[in-house]
């Protein structure tokens, strides 16, 4: 029996270690994967910080892109300073440094090669040295050093692994990085493994949408130079995670590729190849920068096997201690059966052996456990899980008096009640109080016990605090669920309210239906089923003569054979109809209906059953009829007026012309000044009678519908510029200005009217000069790109500081023969057609015109016109005619600045008759020193340019007193407004607008340079073949010195006019002057070419009468050559 008893004494041995080996098997597999899980977010989150700092690079090199495209020059010091602000060393540890990399063409490398040296580096190359088609050169380094000069002009692209990078930023337009390069570091000799990360700059303004046009765009490339040390160092944490000691190894590789050759960066390097080889977690984290790759290989070693798995060698160390234990009680327990005899003298012994069990199974239990007496609340025993559970030390505990964990007093007092009466606790729940403060819900279990020291207290503690928020959230939910319930039953109560409610209005709607709609309901095949009274009563028939039958016994035969079969395809197909119906009633009658059917789908989605709601609209229909007998009326009589207008202004026109026309004749030949000025008022009062004559037989012509829109290629700049000559002199006579934007104006060729938009235009401007009597008058015609491609949206402004129009006459003001109450008809005159005309066209052109105005303020007329087609026909800038041939210019010196030669080059082209000295300048600085040493006669200054502008220059030569006299014009591309025209008329002697107008600048040079005009020389060529077949007349011989006199004068400077200005009504006005003429003097050829004129300016047809009107100078010459030849 012994034996037996032994051996179940080594079974529990053997339990308690094979469960000992299991749970601590079982820890170090949950600290294995505990430590994976740290290393993997270790080494993510450094790859993260990585990938995070190259990004940060990149941010900052296209900030310096944007810098160098929005910028029309960059000086070294600007990329210092630029550089500076960044504070590189602090904010992108591990840069460096940050420059900039030119592209040079090589045909303008050596010039490159002299601006560089000119500021100062006077050993500057680009290399290496050797021919290629292009070069570039690293012409800004930041921090620059005497060490850096090293670097300055080196041609990168000679290098394949930045060539490759600096191409995929030129074509993509991204931040690129370059493959594995060597840098010097910058405090040993000793190269480093490093990267360069490039962007490409482009040039501004110009489209880089795709890989052509940015290649075509570039201008050169910033980057930035890292060593992977010095980038590491600051991107890596402090603390012990990089502590070699924790066995941590970090490699970088250039590419996807783990090998020696592509390493670029290693964090701790293995002391020895045994340690190599204790790789404990190997983790491989590839990084794709705009598609260039890194590899991170993180590694981390395995420790000594105490230091690594220290919760489970505890476990397996105090799984053994409580196994021996067990086993030792066991044997004890059956010693005591075998040696009862004994118990009496050990008794002692064994209680204090008991003791010290009790305390090592405290120390090994993850119970949280405490021994302490009654008596005075001394602290004998504490395991370490106590002491984890309450944030203290149990080791200091003991011998303490118990604390205080109980944040109700009255808690405290029933435990020690209920155990004094019942000797334990079982699992009492409550709230305890940790050393911090903090409250948490635990399970307590006390055991009243008698020890040496007397009456003892064992208590265990069980942590229920998730368990009791898990309660108390299903709590929360349960309340939340009755709460739904609760809302759900109210609902539904609301719901059979409104459904009760619904039933009720479906009742009275009903109601209403029926009384004042007729109502039929039919199956799927279009047989009536149900009608209500209102059907029967109006189409005569009884409910039983109805019911059964199609819808056909009311069809009148007024509707086509297609109408009925339409509106049952719509139905059938489970779609609404709409409509207006004839019926025919059972006596015969007619009548209308505005039909609506509705079909009701079954769950197929096919139609069951037709609804159709009739409302009688026979009284409608008959008033409809009426108005459109009066309408009809109301057109015809409109179309007498509009004819009766137009017919009276060509019967009117005819002798008004005569009229005119005889008046300036005998204008020239009264010398009597009263009765000359009298003369005067009949031909200005017959002109303004024409003009109002005129107007109105536009406006007959657009409301009867005579005018089409005829577009033809016209380019708009040409357009302004004819606008500004011919407003010129008007402007000029007010003292105000016109300022008209060139900047922004569409440079393609548009289809428009050019008749039609000059008309609107000529009445928009005309009426801003009229009205404005100090300040300017704005025109700008901007142009957006619509969804189409070839259209554009044009949006034309016409702004003036004028009297204003009043708020209540603004909706008023374009209708015909409106004019403002305050308007002043003496001073200003006019017949108020002007702008109803203007609006009808724009509306003919499906546009629409806006006005904002304020008394006193002034006016803002804006013209949208709408899907404007571009044409494919160039047409050139139009320059008015001039020979610049007939001109020549003593010899002189003159010294053109400009930053572009195709525009020095034309100014070359246009004076290479003359023998003239010319200097050129391409920016401000070169202008000073040129014009400081050769002193020319005149300066031709451009405004915008790099380096120096314009005005800067001019300042400087204006104050020098060896050029202060030398006369400066000034030539740009736009004036702004009105502040900047005059900032230029006050610094300059002239001023000049891109594109040239030839004639003005030959004008302007004639005022600072000595001159001879220079006869063309040739007979006069008569290229018309129409005077061929006409002979002066006996009776016209003697009076041709006074009809040649005419033609020269008074009408030529009328065609001057009409020619510049390209307006129907004056064209046609000089037609009537010269026919009249004409017949006077029976010349047939200027009779035939005055009718082609009207005749042509009748149908406007605006091409055929530019072309014949600019043959009127040959007709003068032809007079004069048969003058001649006779």
């Amino acid at each position: 029996m012994k034996i037996v008893t032994i051996k179940a004494s080594w079974l529990v041995l053997l339990i308690g270690l094979i469960v000992t080996t299991i749970a601590a098997t079982y820890i170090k597999r949950e600290t294995d994967i505990k430590d994976e899980a740290a290393f993997k977010f270790e080494s993510e989150n450094l790859a993260g910080r990585v990938e995070t700092r190259l990004q940060a690079h990149a941010l900052l090199l296209r900030s310096c892109a944007a810098f160098f495209t929005a910028s029309d020059y960059v000086s070294r010091n600007d990329w210092r300073v630029f550089i500076e602000q960044y504070n590189i060393d602090e904010n992108l540890p591990g840069v460096m440094g940050l420059g900039f990399s030119l592209k040079i063409p090589s045909d303008e490398l050596q010039e490159h090669i002299q601006q560089i040296k000119a500021q100062g580096f006077t050993d500057y190359v680009v290399w290496p040295e050797y021919n290629r088609d292009i070069y570039t050169s690293i012409i800004y380094q930041e921090p620059f050093s005497p060490k850096d000069s090293r670097i300055f002009g080196f041609d990168m692209l000679t290098d394949p692994v930045r060539k490759k990078a600096m191409y995929r930023a030129r074509d993509e337009g991204l931040a690129a990085l370059s493959g594995k390069v060597q840098l010097e570091a910058q405090q040993v000799t000793q190269m480093r493994a490093g990267n360069i990360m490039f962007v490409a700059v482009y040039k501004k303004g110009v489209s880089i949408n795709t890989v052509e046009e940015r290649r075509a765009a570039l201008k050169g490339w910033v980057y930035s130079a890292c060593r992977m040390d010095d980038l590491m160092s600051g991107i890596l944490p402090v603390g012990k995670i990089m502590d070699k000691k924790n066995g941590l190894y970090l490699k970088i590789y250039d590419g996807e590729t783990v090998s020696p050759e592509a390493l670029l960066f290693q964090l701790h390097q293995a002391d020895t190849q045994e340690e190599a080889s204790k790789n404990q977690f190997t983790f491989a984290f590839p990084i794709d920068f705009n598609g260039h790759n890194w590899t991170l290989v993180f590694r981390q070693n395995r420790g000594t096997i105490f230091n690594n798995y220290t919760g489970a060698w505890s476990v397996f160390g105090g799984g053994i201690v409580i196994s021996i234990l067990s086993f030792l009680l066991a044997r004890s327990l059956i010693s005591t059966k075998y040696k009862a005899q004994k118990i009496a003298e050990s008794l002692t012994e064994e209680l204090k052996e008991s003791k010290n069990k009790l305390q090592k199974i405290m120390e090994v239990s993850p119970v949280p456990m405490i021994l302490n007496r009654i008596n005075d609340g001394e602290v004998l025993m504490a395991n370490e899980a106590f002491g984890k559970l309450f944030n203290i030390s149990a080791s200091q505990t003991i011998g303490q008096k118990l604390p205080d964990f109980y944040p109700n007093i009255a808690d405290r007092d029933a435990l020690l009640n209920t155990v004094t009466t019942k000797g334990f606790v079982d699992k009492a729940e409550l709230q305890l109080k940790k050393t911090d403060g903090t409250l948490f819900w635990c399970a307590i279990s006390l055991k009243l016990l008698t020890l040496n020291e007397g009456p003892v207290l064992i208590s265990a503690f069980h942590d229920v605090s998730k368990r009791k928020e898990a309660e108390e959230e299903i709590k929360k939910h349960r309340e939340q669920l009755e709460k739904m319930v609760a809302e759900r039953t109210e609902k539904l109560t609301i719901s059979e309210q409104k459904l009760r409610q619904s039933i009720q209005k479906i009742s009275d709607y009903k109601q209403a239906l029926d009384a004042s709609s007729s109502v039929t309901i039919s199956d799927s095949d279009g047989i009536i089923r149900e009608v209500n009274a209102n059907f029967c009563e109006i189409s005569k028939y009884s409910r039983d003569e109805i019911i059964g039958r199609s819808h056909k016994i009311s069809n009148s035969g007024y509707h086509p054979k297609g109408f009925f079969k339409n509106l049952w395809t719509t139905i059938s197909e489970g779609e609404i109809w709409r409509g207006e119906i004839k019926n025919r009633a059972k006596d015969g009658s007619y009548y209308w209906v505005d039909t609506t059917i509705i079909p009701f789908l079954d769950i197929t989605g096919k139609p069951y059953q037709y609804v159709s709601i009739r409302i009688d609209i026979t009284n409608k229909k008959s008033v409809e009829a009426d108005l459109i007998k009066a309408k009809q009326a109301a057109d015809a009589a409109n179309l007498a007026k509009t004819q009766f207008l137009a017919n009276m202004s060509h019967e009117i026109r005819t002798p008004m012309n005569a009229v005119i026309g005889f008046s300036e004749l005998l204008a020239k030949s009264v010398e009597d000044e009263k009765q000359r000025s009298q003369v005067e008022s009949i031909r200005s009062s017959g002109q303004n009678l024409l003009k109002i004559i005129n107007d109105i037989l536009d406006l007959s012509k657009i409301e009867a519908g005579k005018i089409d829109i005829v577009t033809t290629p016209i380019k708009l700049s040409n357009l302004l510029h004819d606008i500004e000559d011919v407003f010129a002199e008007k402007v000029k006579s007010k003292q105000i200005t016109l300022d008209i934007d060139y900047e922004n104006v569409f440079e393609k060729t548009l289809l428009l009217d050019e008749v039609r938009i000059r008309q609107i235009l000529f009445n928009l401007i005309g009426n801003a000069v009229k009205f404005t009597d100090e300040g300017f008058v704005s025109l700008s015609i901007d142009s957006k790109q619509n969804s189409a491609a070839t259209h554009v949206d044009l949006t034309i402004i016409v702004k003036d500081t004028g009297i204003g129009i009043p708020v209540a006459e603004q909706e008023s003001i374009f209708d015909p023969f409106n004019q403002p109450l305050g308007q002043n008809f003496t001073k200003y005159g006019g017949s108020g057609l002007g702008l109803s005309i203007t609006k009808k066209l724009i509306n003919k052109m499906n546009g629409s015109i806006s006005l904002n105005s304020e008394v006193g303020e002034g006016s803002t007329f804006r013209v949208t016109l709408p899907n404007i087609q571009i044409s494919d026909t160039e047409i050139a800038v139009k320059e008015k005619a001039f020979d610049a041939s007939t001109i020549l210019f003593k010899p002189a010196t003159l010294l053109i600045v400009d930053d572009h030669e195709e525009n020095q080059k034309l100014i070359i082209d246009l004076l290479e008759d003359s023998p003239l000295t010319i200097l050129q300048a391409k920016n401000g600085e070169e202008a000073v020193a040129l014009a400081k040493k050769h002193l020319p006669d005149l300066i031709l200054m451009d405004l915008r340019m790099p380096i120096m502008d314009g005005y800067e220059a001019t300042k400087i030569l204006k104050t020098h007193e060896g050029t202060k006299s030398i006369p400066i014009m000034a030539i740009t591309a736009s004036i702004k407004n009105l502040k900047e025209r005059n900032k230029i008329e006050r610094e300059f002697d002239e001023y000049l607008l891109k594109p040239l107008n030839i004639a003005q600048f030959f004008t302007k040079l004639k005022k600072h340079l000595k001159f001879e005009e220079v006869p063309t020389g040739g007979e006069t060529k008569i290229n018309g073949a129409k005077p061929q077949k006409y002979k002066l007349s006996e009776e016209l011989k003697p009076k041709i010195p006074q009809f040649i006199k005419v033609l020269e004068g008074d009408l030529m400077a009328e065609y001057q006019k009409v020619n510049k200005n390209q307006v129907i009504n004056e064209i046609e006005k000089f037609a009537k002057d010269l026919l009249a003429i004409s017949q006077e003097m029976q010349c047939e050829a200027l009779i035939e070419y005055s009718r082609e004129l009207l005749v042509y300016s009748e149908n406007f047809d605006f091409q055929n009468l530019l072309y014949t009107l600019r043959e009127f100078p040959e007709l003068v010459a032809w007079v004069k050559a048969e003058t001649n030849h006779n």
